[in-house]
């Protein structure tokens, strides 16, 4: 089994090189200084976990969080902040964050964080298959003016299973995801 993959967004070289090297030996780590270069990354291959700094020169963490989650709806976004700001946080998980870690943090928070954000997809999705399809959905989505109707469809079968993709099949997703319904 291939190890999960996690991208370190972060303007602070040591702050991504001290979690690379705690995290190189059980993950695939790699790093990325501001945001264009953080979507230049994802364009090239699928992180299962993106760790996101929020203050950052160019563009804020919080702004790229939402393109992120167009570019890679499956990847689990973790912001890391060293403020701890309520109102902060609420934007972050609004705009798709699944957990705000103040700096500086423990390692062994990030550790545990990382490894119940990674239990939480294996038990969606054993396979990665879905992950993979629901990808397939927004970029095919995106090709050719179908964008709304593939979504349509997928947001209609999303909500019937109580959005929970752990309900929705992978023959569900698939027929989508091949446009069999367009």
């Amino acid at each position: 089994m291939s190890k999960a993959r996690i991208l370190v967004v972060d303007d602070e070289e040591v702050l991504r090189t001290s979690i690379k090297n705690l995290l190189g030996d059980n993950y695939g780590v790699e790093q990325a200084a501001s945001a264009i270069e953080a979507f230049e990354k994802i364009k090239k291959g699928r992180f299962d976990v993106i760790l996101l700094d929020i203050k950052m020169p160019g563009m804020s963490g919080l702004d790229a969080l939402i393109n992120i989650k167009l570019l890679t709806p499956t990847s689990a976004v973790i912001m890391v902040s060293a403020l701890d700001m309520a109102d902060t946080a609420w934007k972050a998980f609004q705009a798709g964050a699944v957990y705000y870690l103040t700096k500086p943090f423990k390692r062994e928070d990030l550790i545990k964080q990382i490894e119940v954000v990674l239990e939480r997809k294996k038990a969606m999705d054993v396979s990665g298959r879905k992950s993979d399809l629901v990808a397939e959905i927004y970029a095919k989505g995106r090709q050719g003016g179908k964008f709304s109707r593939r979504m349509d469809y997928f947001s209609e079968l999303f909500s019937k299973k109580g959005y929970d993709l752990g309900e929705v099949s992978v023959e569900e997703l698939e027929e989508i995801a091949s446009g069999k319904r367009d």
